[in-house]
C-alpha cells in the first residue's frame, strides 16, 4: 500500500513542476502502474495511468524505444489482471517486438521477456505457441550466452514444465 502512496506523491510532485506530457511525468506514471499493480490495488487505475504513460512516451520517443516497451510489458500485466487475455498477448508481444529490433533478438533482455512471452502463451491455452518460443529461446541462450548461464537454465526448466504438462 505504501508504494502507491509514495508513487501518486511523486507524480503530484512532477506534475506541479513541469508539463502534463512531460517525460517525467511519463516515469511518475509507470512507478504508480507497477505499484498499483504489485499491490493489487486497482488494475483498472493500473491500466489507465499506464495508458497516458505509453501515450507521453510515444510522443516524445517514438515506439522504438525500451522504456517505450517497458510501458506496453506493464500495460499487457494490467489486461492480464483485468482478464483481457487476448490484449495482454498482443501488448506483450509488441513489447517483445520493440526490444527486439532495439535491443536484437539475441540480447539477454529480449530473451527473457521472450520467455515471459512463452509463459503467458501456456497461460492462455497455446502451449503449442509457448513450446515453440521456449525451444527457440533455448537455442538462442545456448547460443549467445556464457556456459551455466541462470538465463539459459530458467528457460530450459520452464520448457521441462510445459512439455512435463502438455
Amino acid at each position: 500500500m505504501r508504494s502507491a502512496e509514495w508513487a501518486r506523491r511523486s507524480l503530484e510532485i512532477r506534475e506541479a513542476m513541469r508539463e502534463s506530457d512531460d517525460p517525467e511525468v511519463a516515469k511518475s506514471l509507470v512507478a504508480l502502474g507497477q505499484a498499483l499493480l504489485v499491490t493489487h490495488q486497482s488494475f483498472a487505475a493500473a491500466d489507465s495511468v499506464l495508458r497516458r504513460a505509453l501515450a507521453i512516451r510515444e510522443a516524445h520517443f517514438g515506439v522504438g524505444d525500451t522504456l517505450t516497451a517497458s510501458v506496453v510489458f506493464e500495460l499487457g500485466r494490467a489486461a492480464q489482471d483485468l482478464g483481457r487475455e487476448a490484449e495482454s498477448v498482443r501488448l506483450h508481444e509488441r513489447a517483445l517486438a520493440i526490444r527486439e529490433k532495439v535491443l536484437g533478438a539475441d540480447h539477454a533482455d529480449t530473451l527473457a521477456r521472450r520467455t515471459r512471452l512463452a509463459h503467458l502463451y501456456y497461460a492462455v491455452g497455446r502451449v503449442g505457441d509457448a513450446h515453440t518460443v521456449l525451444r527457440d529461446t533455448v537455442a538462442r541462450c545456448e547460443r549467445v550466452l556464457p556456459h551455466g548461464d541462470p538465463l539459459t537454465h530458467a528457460v530450459r526448466q520452464s520448457l521441462t514444465s510445459i512439455v512435463g504438462e502438455a
